[in-house]
């Protein structure tokens, strides 16, 4: 279970860099390629999210509205936090109309995203549990007809991406793809010898397909129904997430084997599992406090430093909040 959990936070963290990689473009580097090969983050997120959802013990053990305060209360202490500094003011009607259209930062649209996936996890994990591999594929088959639907046809409030959509859009058959890969396991040690070749399979895979993005700029994704699609995914962001999740799982699994990566990939499965910490808060320093402060002509060590105080400033902020709202917990239950 441990590797697992490892390998899983790694995914996670792999996901986080992407996505600071990404909102950094035109401030860290100018390059299109990297940009477009980073947009698999949210994907893989959303992914490992159906891993762990398939995994957990919300249908039988614990209540869907406890699943959902884990990421709502953190949004909304965020959301209050982003209105503090931005506007150097808290006005109460604009906090409320920002936590409910989910703009207090534009890359809050995946909390409206998250939140739908859970709801909609909640069903299909409880039908999934009980079915056979071949009501799994019809399920994915209507889920696919699912997503053409909300991806084209739907919109909630105008949210950005995924966020504004029934069920995310796409998103929804990551979040499946996911639960099925845990379902059967299909990301594990099998022995060395398998495990080198999925491995390199990945790597090999993982590598053409960032060159073939890199001439082919999503081109391709017009041939399919879901169309381009950067948010929600499309067909190009789709395999090439599966591809990043195939290079951390199956690297990870067989580098723990090893004693002298031991202590490495236990900081990096850390700072995965602090993901949502950074998520939220990485668009703070940067915009307010890099940005209009920190001005460094090395564009290397410009990019180690405001990654390093986007990751490192974010979890001090949300071990800060979550410390708070422990004492606070316990002053009231004191009461």
């Amino acid at each position: 279970m441990n590797k697992r959990i490892n390998w899983i936070n790694c995914a996670k963290f792999v996901a986080i860099i992407a996505v600071l990689i990404d909102h950094s473009h035109t401030i860290l580097y100018n390059s299109f390629d990297i940009r477009d090969i980073s947009f698999f983050s949210v994907s893989v997120f959303i992914f490992m999210s159906g891993m762990t959802f398939y995994s957990s013990d919300i249908v039988k053990h614990r209540s869907l509205w406890e699943r959902l305060k884990k990421m709502l209360i953190p949004y909304l202490i965020a959301s209050f936090i982003y209105q503090i500094v931005v506007y150097r003011q808290f006005d109460l009607l604009q906090y409320i109309r920002s936590i409910i259209l989910f703009d207090a930062s534009d890359h809050f649209y995946f909390v409206s995203l998250y939140l739908q996936l859970l709801i909609a996890g909640y069903l299909l994990v409880a039908i999934i549990k009980k079915t056979r591999w071949y009501y799994d594929i019809l399920i994915f088959v209507l889920i696919v007809m699912l997503s053409y639907w909300t991806t084209g046809y739907t919109n909630i409030l105008n949210i950005y991406g995924g966020g504004g959509l029934l069920f995310g859009g796409t998103y929804l058959i990551m979040f499946y793809l996911g639960m099925i890969a845990m379902k059967y396991n299909i990301f594990r040690y099998y022995n060395a010898v398998l495990n080198i070749v999925l491995s390199l399979g990945c790597w090999g895979g993982m590598i053409c397909w960032w060159m073939f993005i890199c001439r082919n700029h999503y081109a391709i994704d017009a041939m399919f129904p879901f169309g381009w699609g950067i948010n929600p995914p499309s067909i190009t962001i789709i395999i090439s997430s599966i591809f990043v999740v195939g290079v951390v799982a199956y690297t990870v699994i067989l580098l723990e084997s090893k004693e002298l990566c031991h202590k490495t990939i236990g900081v990096i499965s850390w700072l995965g599992h602090n993901t949502l910490g950074i998520f939220l808060y990485h668009k703070l320093f940067m915009n307010e406090i890099l940005r209009p402060y920190v001005q460094i002509g090395n564009v290397y060590l410009r990019a180690i430093v405001y990654f390093s105080v986007m990751i490192a400033g974010s979890i001090v902020i949300q071990k800060t909040v979550d410390y708070s709202l422990k004492k606070l917990k316990l002053c009231l239950t004191r009461e």
